[in-house]
């Protein structure tokens, strides 16, 4: 008897433990969003002049892209479902490569209401593309976890063992990632590394967090070496 209760005195700790570990990271993701929240609004009045140096046009909202055809291109494509609340919010229009596109923020609600927080935040770089381009999706992989077999391989070990690219079809993946576009990718700390999602008529390169201008210059930098790899591949 004395066993099974220790037994299960143990279970109830690390049932404690693990549920106070969860609130823990939840509170502590929660304080940074909000640090950072209070960073985009002290920096907010420089958008306009940002914008205007760029030769972007700001506009703090913009509902038009709500109904824009996004959902087929990631993050838009996570929030895409019933019940799902999301609003774009610092929207500077622009041309990237000589594409149409967008920087923007994007934010997710569970509470509807005015004035509540958004529940998670992404900085995102839009261009459209014409040609559509198949699907392909690169991210960075977690260290020692195992690729998936359908994931594509480019032949070059250590990009392979940083990146996970998968795609709707591996030659126009390999021929996108040409050697440029490889190289400065591997250059890039891990930090702060945007993702990467190419579908139908959309390029999109998105990191997690609010709108703040260092994280639009690197989506806006990673989207433009993209765009012109597209275009070598088209010219080739």
């Amino acid at each position: 008897m004395n066993t099974v209760l220790i037994v299960l005195g143990v279970i109830f700790l690390v049932i404690v433990a693990v549920v106070a570990a969860g609130v823990v990271f939840a509170v502590t993701i929660r304080l940074r969003q909000n640090r950072q929240l209070d960073r985009q609004a002290a920096e907010q009045q420089d958008y306009p002049e940002w914008a205007a140096e760029h030769d972007l046009t700001y506009d703090p909202e913009d509902p038009v892209l709500q109904n824009a055809g996004l959902g087929q291109v990631m993050p838009f494509r996570d929030f895409n479902g019933p019940g799902v609340l999301f609003r774009t919010n610092h929207v500077f229009h622009g041309e990237f490569v000589g594409r149409p596109g967008y920087l923007l923020g994007l934010a997710l609600f569970a509470d509807p209401r005015p004035g509540a927080k958004p529940s998670a935040t992404y900085t995102v770089a839009l261009a459209r593309l014409d040609p559509p381009a198949p699907e392909l999706a690169l991210g960075q992989g977690k260290r020692g976890k195992r690729r998936d077999a359908g994931s594509v391989r480019t032949g070059d070990a250590a990009f392979d063992a940083r990146f996970v690219v998968t795609a709707a079809d591996q030659r126009a993946a390999l021929d996108l990632l040409q050697a440029p576009l490889m190289t400065w990718l591997s250059e890039q700390p891990r930090q702060g590394m945007p993702s990467m999602h190419l579908n139908g008529g959309w390029a999109c390169c998105y990191l997690r967090g609010p709108f703040l201008i260092e994280r639009a210059e690197r989506v806006r930098d990673q989207l433009e070496r993209l765009l012109a790899s597209r275009d070598g591949q088209a010219s080739a």
